[in-house]
């Protein structure tokens, strides 16, 4: 037997290989590549796979980092999770016919992947492709039905990719981090759109298409998207002004109501009225709108989201927060470093979250209108420590004392009546 590898007793897997092999060829016969055979081989240059392996296992090759290229013989029906993980000099590769599902991380980290043929056997991507940085463009066949997260994340030279009409579903994070791309189609064929699948991508307009029925938290945050174009006919999304909104029900009166998605974050305009059928910011409503300077919220919202919800808003200048909200998210203003008034008028309850004014260097006047601040729950990191000794808070007459002895907003120097 060759000493340059181990095989199992019966002699049909590969388990090991001893160090320092640069070319390997395993004999005829070997049915299995078992799980981490050839892990942080880096001396393997190439290796010859027989046409009799069927499976190669978890973490296989992961770590050969001098391994430019390979063939996989066309028996080989199962490729396992992390298979090729960080085969940082591996250039190209062809997956065989029969195989159905890319698993989890198979090519993570191979920074010098520039093309890869994917053939029409396989349905299911998952996680495959996640940090392969030189890879510029993917041809995914018309089998593909579900393009699951992160399959392409972090691949920051991907300018071109399409979608066939056979995926109806773009899992979490799938595009998530991909720079380069600038545009891409979404087909009709598509339903559902998972968190993060677009954030920190190129994409400057997207077209959201009538088949789509839901969209996942954090979407399209951090990429440079000036316009949303949804088609008309589409039930559960429409935009208005390029403006991403959600379909949330009727009033009392049978008008729709709708939830504010996403507010493009390149869009150039300086002041936004939201309507009156607007009751609702999704999470990271405003992320990123780095142009606004006013945004005129109407009364009837009653939700800020989980979190983010003017993060990062940088030039927006003062805000008056609507009675019917009872909590601003964490980080709901983290960024705003021109904001400098924020009104707050009376409610029953407040309930200011974590790292919910972080960053807000700029602010001049807190102004709140509530008349039992012992109602007023305040996380102990909701203001950066420079805005107790910087921003004055304004309160309504006859509560400073009050205020002075909150265990939150008491830290502020200057408590000001409210004129």
């Amino acid at each position: 037997m060759d000493n340059t590898y181990i095989l199992s007793d019966d002699g049909k897997t590969i388990k090991g290989i001893n160090d320092n092999v640069v070319h390997l060829i395993i004999p005829e016969g070997v049915t299995n590549i078992g799980g981490k055979a050839f892990e942080n081989c880096i001396s393997l240059q190439s290796i010859d796979i027989p046409n009799s392996v069927k499976s190669i296992g978890w973490y296989a090759f992961a770590g050969c980092t001098s391994l430019q290229s390979i063939e996989i013989p066309y028996g080989v029906t199962s490729i396992n999770n992390g298979a090729f993980r960080g085969c940082t000099s591996l250039q190209s590769i062809e997956i065989p016919n029969g195989m159905t599902k890319i698993g989890v991380g198979v090519f993570a980290g191979c920074t010098s992947l520039q093309s890869i043929e994917i053939p029409q056997s396989v349905t299911y991507i998952v996680g495959a492709f996640r940090g392969c940085t030189s890879l510029k463009s993917i041809d995914i066949p018309n089998s593909v039905t579900k393009i699951d997260g992160p399959a392409f994340r972090n691949c920051t030279s991907l300018q071109n990719i399409d979608i066939p009409n056979s995926v109806i579903e773009i899992g979490k994070s799938a595009f998530q981090g991909c720079t380069s791309l600038n545009s891409i189609i979404i087909p009709n064929s598509i339903t559902k759109i998972g968190d993060f699948a677009f954030s920190e991508t190129g994409l400057i307009k997207i077209g959201i298409p009538a088949s789509v029925v839901f969209i996942g938290k954090h979407a399209f945050c951090n990429s440079p998207i000036s316009e949303f174009i949804v088609e008309e006919n589409n039930l559960h999304f429409i935009s208005i002004d390029g403006v991403l909104l959600s379909y949330a029900g009727f009033t009392d009166k049978g008008k729709d109501i709708y939830i504010l998605q996403k507010y493009p974050p390149k869009k150039s305009q300086h002041k936004y009225i939201i309507e009156a059928n607007i009751h609702q910011l999704d999470c990271c409503a405003f992320k990123g709108a780095q142009n606004l300077e006013e945004i005129i919220l109407h009364d009837n919202i009653s939700n800020f989201g989980d979190e983010q919800t003017f993060v990062l808003c940088t030039s927006l200048k003062e805000i008056r927060i609507p009675p019917k909200i009872k909590r601003l998210p964490p980080s709901c203003f983290a960024g705003c470093i021109a904001l400098e008034n924020v009104y707050i008028c009376d409610r029953e309850k407040l309930q200011i979250e974590k790292k919910t004014f972080e960053g807000c260097s700029s602010i001049k006047g807190l102004h709140f209108r509530i008349y039992k601040p012992e109602n007023i729950a305040v996380a102990a990191n909701a203001f950066d420590e420079e805005t107790f000794d910087n921003c004055v808070l304004f309160v309504p007459s006859g509560t400073r004392w009050a205020y002075r002895h909150h265990p939150i907003l008491g830290k502020f120097k200057n408590i000001e009546i409210e004129k």
